[in-house]
């Protein structure tokens, strides 16, 4: 297949950067790549007193593919990935949730409801524990507006 979708899915992530950034807290640093104040003391050792309480967005492209109980339907959505290190984030499953909810409360408020799943990490979240950080990732796409489809599988 050579269908390239990228003139699509780059406009988006533009987009949902754009209205990122005139939200408090946000700053662009990389076509893709953002880092966010949070409330949270996510980075408690870092020497950077401004890191000590940001995380970074990386936003792209994800194709996600579903059952619709006929055929398999796949559809680009927009993964935002956030991973955490040396930090106690990455033991303690109630701070991730309370940054999990403020993450799509974020979103939300700047248009985009991130992808509900009820089988999902705090409901929105596909987690990966890696060694020594873990990678969260949710996926917002402008034309699911309510953060759905027919199936809820991450």
């Amino acid at each position: 297949m050579k269908t390239n979708i990228a003139e699509t899915t780059d406009k988006e992530i533009q987009d949902i950067i754009g209205k990122l950034l005139k939200k408090d807290g946000y700053d662009q640093f990389d076509e893709a790549y953002l880092e966010v104040q949070t409330p949270f003391l996510i980075n408690p050792n870092s020497r950077n007193e401004s890191w000590k309480t940001k995380i970074g967005f990386v936003l792209y492209p994800e194709l996600l593919s579903y059952y619709d109980g006929k055929s398999w339907i796949t559809v680009p959505w927009i993964c935002v990935r956030i991973e955490i290190e040396d930090s106690e984030y990455v033991t303690d499953e109630s701070k991730q949730r309370e940054l999990c909810r403020w993450i799509v409360s974020e979103l939300t408020s700047a248009g985009y409801k991130p992808f509900h799943d009820e089988d999902a990490f705090a409901g929105y979240f596909k987690k990966e524990d890696r060694k020594g950080y873990i990678r969260l990732k949710t996926y917002i796409n402008p034309d699911f507006q309510d953060g759905y489809w027919s199936n809820h599988t991450l």
